[in-house]
């Protein structure tokens, strides 16, 4: 790893270090039009309800929490690499039992599980060292759910903020945001590596927005990761600002439309 991708690494881990940040960028889930994408998970919530559920990455807790709610005779686990995360999901819910762990090394017997959930999280970890890992904890019979996003974070916007960034860098930045590793396009492909059957379901959400408010606090969720990933020359501040004026520019017309798609994988051994 060069020194670039291990300071982007740093900023990342870091910035989940408590939920502030996840919490800025789940308000543009009120400009869907129709249900969030994250409301649509809990129709793959459909397991026995003394089943053993894993969710790796839990976060703040709120799959966890779901998944406790729809398991009154079995057991959820959630683990997260962040003590801050933890601790929240721990007050979200007292029946989830929170472990810090590594996403890559799963602290659990082989086939000790029903289901191993991974929320928007693959494109945080190893998938060499993990899925291999989520294989060897299910069960017979169990069954992996995983959930990603497009590789871009703002479909339609990309222009919009490469724009912003070289208006205050002088130079080209191909992605300001940066890509998910793990998205809907390259999702089943990467979990095939692992799992003997993987069945992908795609959602398109469709979102306007009148405001530039939400898309600013989502792109300002992200200043340690985009200030990493930029490098010299990024005023984070001045770069918010063009991005902001260029939103405006859009808005004087009509709200601005997005469409993101979102992936729901349900992948068996």
């Amino acid at each position: 790893m060069g020194d670039h991708d291990a300071r982007v690494e740093a900023a990342v881990r870091d910035h989940y270090e408590t939920t502030d940040n996840f919490e800025r960028r789940r308000g543009l889930n009120d400009f869907a039009v129709g249900t969030p994408p994250h409301r649509l998970l809990l129709d793959h919530f459909d397991w026995a309800p003394d089943a053993v559920v894993l969710d790796v990455g839990c976060g703040h807790g709120v799959w966890a929490a779901q998944a406790a709610a729809r398991t009154p005779h079995g057991a959820v686990v959630g683990i997260d690499a962040s003590y801050g995360m933890l601790e929240a999901a721990r007050r979200r819910d007292a029946r989830v039992r929170v472990v810090r762990a590594d996403g890559n090394v799963l602290p659990m017997r082989d086939a000790s599980a029903d289901v191993v959930l991974a929320a928007w999280m693959l494109y945080h970890v190893d998938l060499l060292r993990a899925l291999p890992e989520f294989v060897r904890v299910l069960k017979p019979g169990g069954r992996c759910i995983a959930t990603t996003s497009d590789a871009e974070l703002m479909p339609g916007l990309e222009d919009l903020m490469r724009d912003a960034a070289f208006e205050v860098t002088g130079r080209a930045v191909r992605s300001p945001l940066g890509h998910l590793r793990f998205n809907v396009e390259n999702g089943a492909d990467a979990l095939r590596q692992a799992f003997s059957q993987v069945e992908p379901i795609v959602h398109e959400t469709h979102y306007e927005v009148p405001v530039a408010a939400p898309i600013l606090e989502f792109v300002e969720s992200l200043r340690a990761p985009v200030s990493a990933r930029v490098g010299a020359g990024l005023d984070f501040d001045a770069f918010l600002a063009a991005v902001e004026q260029r939103l405006e520019a859009r808005l004087r017309d009509k709200p601005i439309a997005m469409v993101r798609h979102t992936a729901f994988f349900i992948a068996y051994p």
